[in-house]
């Protein structure tokens, strides 16, 4: 604390590493502690965590997938393997087919949208047809 208030410090995963964003110093904080402690992960699972996840399953018959969750419009990413390397498409129905997206594009929808959770394709609403019209690479 300083004379003129408590230094407030606000860090966000980008699914690489934390990011300290838009530091402020408060005149009048409000502390909170909960009566038993809380079993909160520290540091969430990494992009290319959860990429891996993905990774190698597009073969099968109900892949894997990234999902962004937005209200009505979840933005789906699929890691494909069309050779020796994988290659990362999104899809949103707000788009006419998919776009291949970079791993620092991916980051960047980690900005906005927090870290994406690791799904069934079923559990989306796109279908592999969804994924099979558009560029396959950037």
């Amino acid at each position: 604390a300083t004379e003129h208030g408590w230094p407030r410090r606000t860090e966000r995963w980008d699914g690489q590493e934390w990011h300290e964003t838009d530091p402020k110093l408060v005149e009048a904080p409000s502390i909170y502690a909960s009566d038993h402690p809380t079993e909160t992960e520290q540091t969430p699972p990494t992009l290319e965590a959860r990429v891996d996840e993905a990774r190698d399953t597009w073969q099968d018959e109900d892949p894997t997938v990234l999902v962004f969750d937005q209200a009505a419009n979840p933005i789906v990413v699929a890691v494909q393997n069309p050779g020796i390397v994988y290659v990362m498409r999104y899809y949103t129905s707000q788009l006419v087919s998919c776009l291949p997206i970079t791993q620092e594009g991916l980051r960047s929808l980690v900005w906005t949208f927090g870290v994406p959770s690791v799904r069934a394709l079923s559990a989306t609403p796109y279908t592999r047809e969804d994924f099979a019209r558009g560029e396959i690479y950037e």
